[in-house]
């Protein structure tokens, strides 16, 4: 499916493009070549254009379905359980056998072969498969943060130190305006 219609014309797309990267219709109006002087007004009357707003609708609703893709992807991360590679006997499920929510958690896996003895005595003796999976701890942590679960804070207050700095500075500036 096409995002920015071909209907549109070229200035316009452009802007459709452009306010879908950051949405600030001035900004895209600007980018997509409208005067600096009335990009505010055009991208007013751009958003209240009937195709260009469906256009911009329909592009946010496929991110939508992007965003919610991404989502489950890394529920599965965060949801595998080791548990589901192997059979109830304790054996090891080959990977046609594993469910596909534990599929979809597997960042690699490789088959190695077993083998005794050496140089001509050397014989395989079974087969091993070496599963590696995703970081679940990451996908915890970004599901975590999607869902606003902690939020990182930061000190913006200003120390009494770079106060008086600030004050040392100022004066001598003006010391040296005097001179």
């Amino acid at each position: 499916m096409e995002l920015v219609p071909r209907s549109l014309k070229p200035r316009q797309r452009r802007f459709v493009a452009e306010y879908l990267q950051h949405p600030n219709a001035t900004k895209a109006a600007m980018v997509a070549g409208y005067s600096r002087k009335t990009a505010y007004s055009q991208g007013q009357r751009l958003l209240k254009n009937v195709e260009i707003h469906k256009a911009v609708e329909s592009a946010l609703n496929e991110e939508d379905i992007s965003a919610q893709k991404i989502l489950r992807g890394l529920w599965s991360i965060a949801d595998s359980n080791i548990s589901d590679a192997y059979n109830p006997d304790g054996s090891l499920r080959s990977i046609q056998e594993m469910p596909e929510r534990f599929s979809r958690a597997l960042a690699s896996y490789t088959t190695v072969g077993l083998f005794e003895g050496a140089g001509a005595a050397r014989r395989q003796i079974g087969r091993t498969l070496n599963l590696r999976l995703h970081d679940k701890v990451r996908a915890l942590e970004l599901l975590g943060k999607h869902l606003k679960l902690w939020t990182e804070k930061f000190d913006h207050s200003v120390h009494e130190d770079a106060w008086q700095m600030l004050d040392r500075f100022n004066a001598a500036a003006k010391q040296a305006k005097g001179k």
